[in-house]
């Protein structure tokens, strides 16, 4: 899952007993995502394309109509690898019909906001020529928090303020910030920890790995408030 955008323009064809008839020119950004292996990040993947299509509503309410549309759309995929598998960077472009269904309410003559799920087919997948099957793999995340007004510190200087400690087990993370920390990785060594999860505020959670000593470089990654990976480097104390 991820933030996108887009713009279009459209020309109103038909609309005479309930029946309306456009045609939409437009230009999205369809999302991103990242292939993660052993807790690192090693592929990214972001689309963005131009689509032409034909709409076709009907009004159900008075100011609310309900729709759907057919057409087609020119997708440039761009994929950036990082140093394994001698992977380069590159970039696919692929057209593919674009289906949607949504509904749309005019808060003023001038101004509707739209609900809309769109679905493309045959764009992303990345094929070198040694291995025509090979795609690249998305993990989505859907979270929900509840954060009190007027908190002191700041969500990224926040990040900062966490402790960690070597334990024999392995990491202990001490999180005394008014922040939840969504951990999704932690490196000692080049080696992934695990049971690395969430550590809610005021808290503590021990992540497991071998042969943690005090002084030893760590990487974390954790989820932001944008729902994108952020990554940053501690001393185990």
């Amino acid at each position: 899952n991820s933030f996108t955008y887009g713009v279009f323009g459209g020309y109103q064809i038909l609309n005479q007993n309930n029946l309306g008839l456009a045609v939409e020119l437009g230009y999205d950004d369809f999302g991103r995502a990242k292939g993660r292996k052993e807790g690192r990040t090693v592929a990214k993947h972001t689309n963005h394309g131009t689509h032409l299509s034909l709409k076709g509503s009907y009004e159900v309410l008075n100011g609310l109509d309900v729709y759907g549309k057919a057409g087609v759309a020119l997708v440039r995929s761009d994929y950036k690898f990082y140093p394994i598998d001698n992977h380069k960077d590159g970039h696919r472009v692929r057209a593919s019909g674009l289906f949607a269904v949504g509904a749309e309410y005019a808060v003023l003559p001038e101004l509707a906001v739209r609900l809309e799920y769109q679905w493309l087919t045959r764009v992303g997948k990345y094929r070198p020529q040694d291995n025509p099957n090979s795609a690249i793999a998305i993990r989505s995340r859907l979270k929900l928090f509840y954060r009190p007004a007027k908190l002191s510190l700041d969500p990224f200087d926040a990040m900062k303020k966490v402790v960690f400690k070597a334990t024999p087990k392995g990491v202990l993370v001490d999180n005394q910030t008014p922040y939840y920390m969504n951990y999704i990785g932690l490196l000692h060594q080049n080696k992934p920890a695990k049971n690395v999860k969430m550590v809610a505020p005021f808290s503590q959670a021990v992540f497991e790995a071998k042969g943690v000593r005090s002084g030893d470089k760590l990487k974390w990654v954790l989820v932001n408030d944008y729902g994108a990976d952020q990554e940053g480097d501690a001393i185990a104390q």
